[in-house]
């Protein structure tokens, strides 16, 4: 086998506050409606289009459906190998579809419980899925970039193209069914008119930098939402978008300090929500361009946050479980705006016999937002002992030594028990990007330290300490990428850290060697 880092994969870790669980809240202008625990992480939800019903996936590779009234589950919909990593319910309610990390869909049908058909046309996770709004076309996307159009009854008539921007990390089909948004790996999206009377068209639209996690149309089609795995919110005004990228006007919200999960409208025209991986939902307005508030804040990192029909209920879920329901009712958004808003006082002028110019003055009172939440402590190694690592979510706590740069690579030993800090790479004292490396497989078929990267999923938390100084990093992007790809230890430009190990399915028995490296990102929060 050849051992050395560069034929193994790199995990990218970005880490939220805390994947522990706290009951500390910063600031509690929304207040769940209803609230129940699961046994395993979550990671997508989505209601049902009419019915009491909401639909979760996690990693326990199930689907579930749950009364919203209740919170109670009713059925259990299995069928999936690996984790669910996206949902989609048909215009009508009858069909879910539901897409994972083994590459496949099913759809299943909602009053029998039974699943309907197996899809296996992908060869990657799937991150995205929608249909259109008449449901007459079933459409998936995969991290290698395909994407599937299906006419809705007819799978033999399938279509699949790549996308442009590469892998796909969300879906939006417009209300009008005319037009999808296609959220890419590369920080790109693109808008293809392919229904459109007046013929099919492209463009592209460019500001994010980093993938687009998350993409939501307004009512009237006029405008997109869209979230990015570096915490940034994009408007966009795409009335005109089939006339050329120099037709759209954008705005950019900043204040999520974690990849963002979900990004929608809500009932109040001046009003957007989103969720993110640092446990905040936050209202946007539209009026200022502004963050409004920190409507919810825990430790806990949000993977997504779903409205109803009616944009008057959502309902939130996090890695360890948890599902929250709460209302966005109008009465709710405006003692919301009432609160928040900063409020603009008129200020008569003082009468100056000196002048006859009456000037106008303004004066804006800005309420005080509450300071960020301290991580929460853990029972962490004594300070002077080596250099750790510890991932709670698989009870990894072990030492970090260092594999020294020689010879342009990073040689360790076939049996190396430990984590390694690759010289020349960033240091948690410093900026930039943090590589680790570590065995998957020993020669002997042995598990190795890094086997159980397996079971990490984004969200999770990851703390490197050293020295005195503990970092926290939680987990924004798994992929895997050719043995000879070093860009994923290159410098960063925010604080990261980048776990890495061969990637076992990638094993090639005729050659002995693993072809692929499994990369995780995960960025600090503190």
């Amino acid at each position: 086998m050849r051992w050395f880092i560069t034929i193994c994969c790199l995990i990218f870790f970005s880490h939220l506050l805390s994947a522990q669980n706290n009951d500390t809240t910063v600031n509690v202008p929304l207040v769940p409606l209803l609230e129940w625990q699961v046994g395993d992480a979550i990671d997508v939800v989505a209601f049902h289009p009419s019915e009491y019903q909401l639909a979760t996936g996690g990693r326990d590779n199930a689907v579930r459906l749950w009364d919203t009234t209740s919170g109670n589950e009713t059925t259990i919909l299995a069928g999936h190998s690996d984790w669910i990593t996206s949902l989609a319910y048909s215009p009508d309610g009858t069909v879910l579809a539901s897409g994972g990390r083994d590459n496949n869909i099913w759809l299943w049908n909602i009053d029998t419980g039974t699943s309907l058909r197996l899809i296996e046309d992908h060869q990657a996770e799937i991150k995205a899925m929608t249909f259109t709004p008449d449901g007459s076309y079933f459409i998936s996307g995969d991290l290698n970039g395909i994407i599937r159009f299906e006419p809705v009854g007819n799978p033999s008539a399938t279509q699949l193209f790549e996308n442009f921007g590469g892998g796909v990390w969300s879906l939006a089909m417009s209300p009008d069914g005319r037009t999808i948004a296609i959220g890419s790996n590369d920080g790109s999206i693109w808008m293809i008119g392919i229904w459109d009377s007046e013929g099919a068209w492209v463009t592209p639209l460019s500001g994010h930098q980093t993938p687009v996690t998350t993409l939501t149309w307004s009512p009237d089609g006029t405008q997109l939402l869209s979230g990015e795995q570096n915490g940034h919110i994009y408007l966009w005004d795409v009335t005109d978008v089939k006339l050329g990228e120099d037709n759209v006007t954008s705005t950019m919200f900043e204040g999520h300090r974690a990849p963002v999960t979900a990004v929608d409208f809500t009932t109040n025209d001046e009003l957007l929500v989103s969720s993110a991986l640092d446990g905040s939902i936050r209202l946007w307005d539209t009026t200022n361009n502004d963050l409004l508030t920190i409507a919810y804040q825990k430790l806990d990192p949000l993977t997504d946050l779903t409205l109803d029909s009616t944009g008057t209920l959502s309902a939130s879920t996090s890695p360890n479980g948890n599902i929250k329901l709460w209302s966005l009712e109008d009465n709710i958004l405006d003692a919301v705006i009432e609160e928040f808003r900063p409020v603009v006082v008129r200020v008569q002028p003082a009468t100056n016999p000196q002048t006859t110019t009456n000037a106008v003055v303004f004066a804006t009172a800005t309420p005080d937002l509450p300071p960020p939440p301290t991580p929460q402590a853990l029972n962490l190694p004594a300070t002077d002992e080596p250099a750790r690592l510890t991932i709670p979510s698989i009870n990894m706590n072990v030492v970090i030594k260092t594999f020294p740069l020689a010879g342009g690579t990073w040689a360790i030993d076939p049996y190396e028990p430990l984590v390694g800090h690759l010289q020349g790479t960033s240091w948690i004292n410093g900026n930039g990007n943090v590589g680790l490396a570590g065995h998957s497989v020993y020669p002997d078929g042995r598990a190795g330290i890094f086997n159980s990267l397996y079971g990490v999923n984004i969200g999770d938390e990851i703390i490197v300490q050293d020295d005195g100084i503990v970092r926290r990093y939680q987990v924004s992007d798994i992929r895997v990428v050719d043995y000879r790809d070093i860009s994923v230890v290159y410098p960063s430009a925010g604080n990261r850290v980048t776990l890495i190990t061969c990637d076992i399915p990638s094993f090639e028995e005729q050659t002995g060697l693993y072809g692929e490296r499994l990369v995780v990102i995960a960025d600090a929060v503190n």
